[in-house]
């Protein structure tokens, strides 16, 4: 009694507790958390389609099994593309596959479109299947990373510095520029884009876990979002930043073990955090991170 489907709006929270049974029934994340999938709904889904590209909504398919959903199959950006399987429901691959290459949009170089398809490492049942149609593995993955809050998390920031908090900093240009600037330091907008930073809109928003670091002058030098989920008890860190001008001296890494204490102190029992690339692994790691899995774009040119 398996069926497909396209999204609809009122499947947001069947989805979410999709994940969090995925995550219950797994012990770590190996698919989504909830907390991936809201800020992919309220930050990256408004970014991208500000860019020019659809709607991620449009292209989410969800399996079902007698009404409960054991699959989903979407894409993030205009080429990359997940799929999130309920276990002993692999089988459902090859449609889900199917699905994305003949309907997701692809992005174009010259000639070829290319579709990138995250999978984690410890999947490594699907790695033949993948290989048979053509897809080949990237050579840098995305890792999966998380940190127990047992520990006694005191966070040290240079002198000159001081942590501040959404509830303080309320100008919403300051919060967004130095985001921005965290990731693209060359390209300052000279307007706010009206569809940024809708992610202050996402039910698990707390102003008190936007944290940023603020130097002598005001200004505003690294930045973060934690998104805590209290059914699961789990923090999930994303974005996480630091302006060029301002980075090796420890703000980023104090940043972190300061929302490792705000989490710790409501109650979470573990923080989560993606990086992509060995260098972003390393700073996680120094705050006391583990690294638990990998999640390797595998892509393919049609």
């Amino acid at each position: 009694m398996i069926k497909d489907r396209k999204y609809q709006v009122s499947d947001y929270e069947r989805i979410m507790d999709f994940l969090r049974e995925m995550y219950l029934q797994t012990g770590k994340q190996h698919c989504w958390l909830p907390q991936r999938w809201e800020y992919a709904e309220y930050n990256c889904n408004s970014l991208y389609v500000n860019r020019g590209w659809e709607d991620w909504k449009n292209y989410i398919r969800i399996w079902e099994d007698n009404g409960k959903i054991v699959a989903i199959a979407h894409k993030e950006s205009g080429y990359e593309v997940f799929m999130q399987i309920r276990p002993t429901y692999e089988f459902l691959a090859d449609e889900m596959l199917d699905y994305l290459e003949t309907t997701v949009p692809l992005e174009r170089h010259g000639d070829e479109c290319e579709l990138w398809l995250y999978i984690n490492d410890s999947k490594r049942w699907i790695e033949k299947k993948l290989i048979n149609r053509g897809y080949f593995k990237n050579d840098e993955c995305c890792y999966y990373n998380y940190q127990k809050l047992t520990g006694n998390f005191k966070p040290e920031l240079p002198e000159g510095y001081r942590f501040v908090d959404g509830t303080e900093i309320t100008d919403k240009k300051s919060r967004y520029l130095c985001c921005h600037l965290g990731f693209h330091p060359s390209d300052e907008p000279n307007i706010l884009p009206s569809t940024d930073f809708n992610m202050e809109y996402a039910p698990m928003f707390n102003p008190k876990f936007e944290i940023m670091t603020q130097d002598k002058d005001g200004n505003l030098c690294s930045f973060c979002v934690v998104w805590y989920d209290d059914k699961l008890k789990i923090g999930m860190f994303e974005p996480v930043c630091t302006r060029i001008n301002y980075r090796m001296k420890g703000l980023g890494k104090q940043m972190l073990i300061e929302g490792l204490r705000r989490l710790k102190d409501i109650g979470a029992e573990k923080a989560y955090v993606e990086s992509f690339g060995d260098s972003r692994r390393a700073f996680y790691n120094s705050a006391g991170f583990i690294t638990y899995d990998s999640d390797y774009p595998w892509r393919k040119k049609f």
